[in-house]
């Protein structure tokens, strides 16, 4: 791994050394597999499919709580196939986001999943949405890592279509990755709160993207923030949503009122 001895061997040999390593202690030769097969790629790109099932060996064994550079690699070579079978990328991400343990949301998974999503959408949706339908206790994971961001990569017709064929629960999910942008809201958050009017799950869902997140001072300086990004929904167009919007401003107008009197008194 280290002398890159092996860049010198023509593809085939190299993919013999990889499987003859990957029969030993496969934990140990995970990350110079990797390295290897990388540089086969660098060097001879035509030979992408002779290594194929090795890299899909790899990508799949290699555990979410890898090192540091061994994630790395993993993101490196994974790039190269998240295109290539868009729905097998997904399932690998998603099987590990669903375990029970916390599994944290790496930039080579967010990358590898932004990309496979990108070449199928709808494939991919219908993966991701069904495993948040079953994921029960490990929905957690899921949501930490798809949160505000994933759903901005599918159809918006696809995603409400979704929701009404999955209710109570598909609303709900499909709200939560949806990132509703400050100023005015934006077309996709808003499609979704016109396709469910009244769903307060919807609403609930959009807005924990919005107060979601760390922040430094008192809680109420937060609160005011939010409030402001909130506010600029209120010149929508549609009654009825101008009319929820009053709603939630008039919500938390009152929740920000009581924070500033707790922390006044706290002061005294």
């Amino acid at each position: 791994m280290y002398g890159a001895w092996t860049k010198d061997l023509a593809a085939e040999d190299v993919a013999i050394l990889v499987r003859l390593l990957l029969k030993g202690d496969k934990a140990a030769a995970l990350e110079p597999s990797m390295v290897m097969l990388q540089e086969v790629l660098e060097h001879h790109p035509e030979a992408i499919e002779k290594v194929e099932p090795l890299v899909w060996d790899i990508l799949e064994s290699t555990p979410p709580n890898a090192s540091v550079m061994a994630e790395w690699r993993w993101g490196e070579l994974s790039y190269n196939f998240a295109h290539r079978n868009p729905q097998r990328m997904v399932r690998l991400i998603i099987r590990q986001y669903s375990s029970p343990g916390f599994i944290p949301a790496t930039d080579e998974r967010h990358q590898a999943l932004h990309m496979a999503t990108e070449a199928d959408p709808v494939g991919a949706w219908n993966i991701v949405g069904d495993a948040f339908l079953h994921a029960g206790d490990a929905s957690y994971n899921l949501l930490t890592a798809l949160r505000g961001w994933y759903g901005e990569l599918i159809p918006i017709e696809h995603l409400v279509s979704w929701a009404r064929a999955h209710e109570p629960d598909g609303p709900r999910i499909v709200a939560r990755l949806i990132s509703p942008t400050p100023g005015q809201l934006s077309q996709r958050a808003r499609a979704l709160v016109l396709a469910f009017p009244g769903n307060e799950e919807v609403w609930s869902g959009l807005l924990a993207n919005v107060v979601t997140g760390a922040w430094m001072g008192p809680i109420s300086g937060k609160m005011e923030r939010d409030l402001a990004v909130v506010k600029q929904w209120e010149g929508d167009p549609d009654p009825a949503f101008r009319s929820w919007v009053r709603g939630l401003v008039e919500a938390m107008e009152k929740n920000l009122r009581a924070q500033r009197t707790r922390e006044e008194e706290g002061y005294l």
